[in-house]
């Protein structure tokens, strides 16, 4: 990963820092949240108009503030037409919206890097495939966007599922130009309430 796709990541995270201060002491959030957001879950993606399907594992850390939450969103999947290896990396922020009983509704965005790898490659060099290295690797940067749900399963609401529909846009000739995901998974809020 270049500096300058390090730099497009990190950009949203700092603005969500720098503005949700402001918004925490205004009152706008519960203070009886828990700090720490945990998603685990999948997703079943279309890459570009050919409809090349994709499949991801989803892994992602965010931090309440208030109603911004500063995130990193991590996906491995195995994408067809070829069959690649694919990992996304995606650092943004959602914006909560105020709780609705049970559900709250979000939307996202965020600056998206992503890698693509054949997958016999993978296989020849796992390693340098997992930390971004291999020769024969594409990568890609570009944006993405969201909007989703949250569903609390307990009434601490230190347990939920989530729903996200995400479109990520990659610029270049390199691979499809977009990709449309439909996520599910359980959510985990943990830290000091």
């Amino acid at each position: 990963m270049r500096l300058s796709s390090v730099a497009l990541l990190a950009l949203p995270l700092a603005i969500a820092i720098a503005i949700a201060p402001e918004s925490a002491q205004a009152g706008t959030f519960p203070s009886n949240e828990r700090p720490v957001w945990i998603g685990v879950g999948g997703s079943g993606a279309i890459a570009g108009i050919e409809d090349s399907g994709v499949g991801y594992f989803n892994l992602t850390l965010g931090l309440r503030l208030a109603p911004v939450v500063p995130e990193v969103t991590i996906r491995e999947g195995i994408g067809r037409d070829p069959t690649h290896h694919i990992t996304s990396i995606a650092a943004g922020a959602r914006f909560l919206m105020p709780a609705l009983g049970i559900l709250r509704a979000n939307v996202r965005v965020a600056f998206s890097h992503q890698h693509e790898l054949p997958f016999p490659k993978l296989l020849d060099d796992p390693a340098a495939a997992i930390f971004g290295v291999h020769p024969a690797m594409t990568h890609r940067t570009g944006f993405e966007t969201g909007a989703g749900l949250d569903l609390k399963l307990d009434p601490k609401g230190h347990i939920g599922l989530f729903g996200q529909v995400n479109a990520i846009f990659l610029p270049g000739s390199e691979g499809p130009p977009f990709y449309v995901l439909g996520e599910l998974g359980v959510s985990f809020a943990v830290g000091p309430a």
